[in-house]
């Protein structure tokens, strides 16, 4: 049988997460891949600094903060996506978007995509103008950047899964005359107050969080969900197979609280 990678990743739906660093000052406009702009938009965020950067360049190559609103024109988003990959390696990434948390296809330089792979050598900026077809009722739409979207391992390897682990996400608001779309919610089997807490894990005991490197499919496991902040947090989960959204059954989970 062939094997199947299952990513589950938690979207915080309550703040911002992810970064937007990029400096449209230093970037040259081209309509390709790869550029020469050598600083990001904070001070140490340059060429060699050992840093990633990415975010989205309107029409006219200003910066468009995550978190803003984004206003669709003839039910479309259309803007550039830009990575700094200021570290000394070349690295494969892929990109996806999410419509209300739901994956959708998208364009790239007239292309289209449900996962668009792409390479960024070391020290440079790659840049690519992505299309977006959005719905009446799209309230929000992600870009989620994976890095080395083909790198697994099936051992315990803790470097290399918590490399695996790290998405990076864009998240913007969608103006509207829609309500705000209402997802799931789940009761958890149960509830602890003592013990680690950690943002997310996937485990095979409700009662110990053991490391899971791989499952069989079709094997139940747990999903523990903690939350250290003395405000109520929202989530949203996705799984994804191949970077590709697949179902999930949710019979039972806990939460850390």
């Amino acid at each position: 049988m062939k094997k199947q990678l299952m990513v589950i990743t938690v979207i915080l739906l309550i703040g911002i997460s992810g970064w937007l660093l990029y400096d449209n000052k230093s970037a040259e406009k081209t309509n390709g891949n790869t550029k020469g702009s050598t600083k990001g938009v904070q001070p140490g965020f340059e060429e060699s600094s050992n840093t990633i950067s990415f975010g989205l360049l309107d029409e006219n190559d200003k910066v468009v903060n995550n978190g803003s609103i984004l206003e669709p024109k003839e039910n479309k988003l259309e803007y550039t996506f830009s990575l700094s990959n200021f570290i000394e390696m070349e690295r494969d990434y892929a990109l996806i978007v999410l419509d209300n948390f739901k994956q959708i296809p998208f364009t790239v330089q007239g292309k289209q995509y449900n996962v668009y792979p792409f390479n960024a050598k070391a020290n440079k900026t790659v840049e690519f103008k992505t299309s977006i077809s959005v719905k009446k009722n799209t309230s929000e739409i992600d870009y989620l950047v994976i890095k080395k979207p083909n790198y697994f391992t099936e051992k315990l390897d803790i470097p290399k899964m918590h490399s695996l682990q790290e998405i990076l996400p864009l998240r913007f608001q969608v103006k509207n005359n829609s309500q705000k779309q209402k997802t799931a919610t789940f009761t958890p089997e149960e509830m602890f107050n003592e013990g680690t807490n950690d943002t997310i894990f996937i485990s095979k005991q409700k009662e110990e969080l053991t490391i899971l490197p791989t499952e069989r499919s079709g094997e139940d496991i747990y999903i523990s969900v903690g939350n250290i902040n003395e405000e109520k947090e929202n989530y949203n989960i996705i799984a994804l197979s191949n970077w590709k959204q697949v179902g999930v059954s949710i019979v039972s989970w806990t939460h850390f609280s």
